[in-house]
């Protein structure tokens, strides 16, 4: 993931977490900009770990990969307010231009921030 940061424009430090409850944790020590998480991980998967962020930090930048999909899950993530997600494999370029889109709608695009990746 670090190799995926440096080849995006500006200035990203990738933070990483296992499972959703590790990311919460991240979450609450660290100042992060933009949450990049899998639907499949252990312990807590991506949806409800979306579900908690967008409680506990309502502005929060969210993008969701998958490897999955099917329109189950698509089904999943729009039931809790995804309604983008990246599916995996994907490229340098996709992932850039999904975290263009998570910062549309106002938000101006940070050059330095926080990345979470959890796995």
């Amino acid at each position: 993931m670090s190799s995926f940061c440096q080849a995006l424009p500006g200035e990203f430090t990738p933070l990483t977490a296992a499972h959703g409850e590790e990311a919460l944790r991240v979450l609450a020590k660290e100042k992060v900009d933009l949450v990049l998480t899998d639907v499949e991980m252990p312990v807590m998967n991506g949806c409800e770990l979306v579900s908690e962020v967008k409680k506990l930090y309502p502005n929060m930048k969210i993008l969701v990969m998958t490897g999955l999909a099917c329109e189950e899950i698509d089904s999943r993530l729009r039931g809790i307010g995804v309604s983008r997600y990246i599916e995996k494999p994907f490229t340098i370029q996709s992932l850039a231009a999904n975290i263009d889109y998570a910062f549309k709608n106002g938000y101006e695009r940070p050059m330095i921030g926080s990345l979470l990746y959890s796995i």
